[in-house]
């Protein structure tokens, strides 16, 4: 298996550009950031890091890349590689994804995550979510003989999973706003 692809979500991209989070989220607002070009892992977006490191040239006004966060960005998830395409990242799940994969209650990931230690550490740690690659929670549920939903396995692998987590919903004041 390849190196994993290095990941950015709105904190990472904040670091990369050097303002602070609510800028890059109102990239996302403006539509300059996409969920499209994103893949949306326990209902947040997540962007393979070569797209970041590309983005600031393919706004209407150049965005400089902080040269350094780049690489502080790399260290802190270890090992990896740059894509730009979400299609060359691995498929990605995180805790509302494993909750549907082994039919638990919701956050009850965190409870297993505290009591076995044999539970793999996140492959990941994106805007302070743990993520981790599906095949790093596959290999651990076939070492415990735990059952899988085999629906939400394959869903998981050919990156259709359409289950809790797969959308990102909106939160705070918006949740409440009248539509347009």
């Amino acid at each position: 298996m390849a190196m994993k692809a290095w990941l950015a979500g709105l904190d990472e991209f904040a670091k990369l550009y050097g303002v602070v989070r609510s800028g890059a989220a109102n990239w996302r607002r403006r539509g300059l950031l996409t969920d499209e070009q994103a893949i949306i892992v326990s209902g947040s977006p997540v962007w393979p890091l070569g797209f970041a490191v590309e983005f600031g040239e393919t706004t209407p006004y150049r965005k400089r890349l902080v040269g350094e966060a780049l690489e502080q960005v790399k260290a802190a998830q270890g090992q990896g590689r740059l894509v730009t395409a979400a299609a060359d990242v691995d498929p990605l799940c995180g805790n509302a994804e494993i909750t549907a994969l082994f039919g638990w209650a919701r956050n009850y990931v965190n409870v297993v995550r505290n009591r076995d230690d044999t539970f793999p550490a996140p492959d990941y740690e994106v805007s302070g979510a743990p993520i981790w690659l599906v095949g790093s929670i596959e290999n651990w549920a076939r070492s415990k003989d735990r059952v899988m939903d085999a629906a939400v396995l394959k869903a998981l692998k050919d990156k259709t999973y359409d289950g809790p987590g797969s959308k990102v919903l909106v939160r705070g004041a918006a949740a409440n706003a009248p539509a347009e």
